[in-house]
């Protein structure tokens, strides 16, 4: 996972839906906290080029700048059993409420 920049929960949860079954509960996701967490389920993918499969060996390679919906997606894959994660440990930032520009090519 090396352009975390970009991405949001719903490619997160879209990504991961190739790799569990349809209806998964993913996590609960604060998105407003002063109204609560939201339940993201994996969703049904129609005309995928592939689907669901239990045998389908993941492996995520991390770095230290991870963060976001990236860091939601390799830690629902690893706790449902789906992935194994290598690699540095995250930034330990589950959401971002404004990218900081720190240099011409980090944020």
């Amino acid at each position: 996972m090396r352009n975390t920049g970009d991405g949001s929960i719903s490619l997160a949860q879209h990504v991961i839906s190739y790799f569990v079954e349809p209806n998964t509960l993913l996590g609960n996701v604060y998105f407003n906290p002063s109204v609560g967490s939201e339940r993201i389920y994996s969703v049904k993918l129609e005309n995928a080029p592939i689907n669901y499969r239990q045998d389908f060996p993941i492996f995520i390679l991390n770095s230290s700048f991870v963060a976001g919906p990236w860091e939601f997606l390799g830690y629902t894959l690893k706790h449902l059993h789906k992935a194994t994660i290598v690699g540095e440990n995250t930034i330990g930032v589950a959401t971002m409420k404004k990218p900081l520009p720190v240099s011409e090519h980090l944020s």
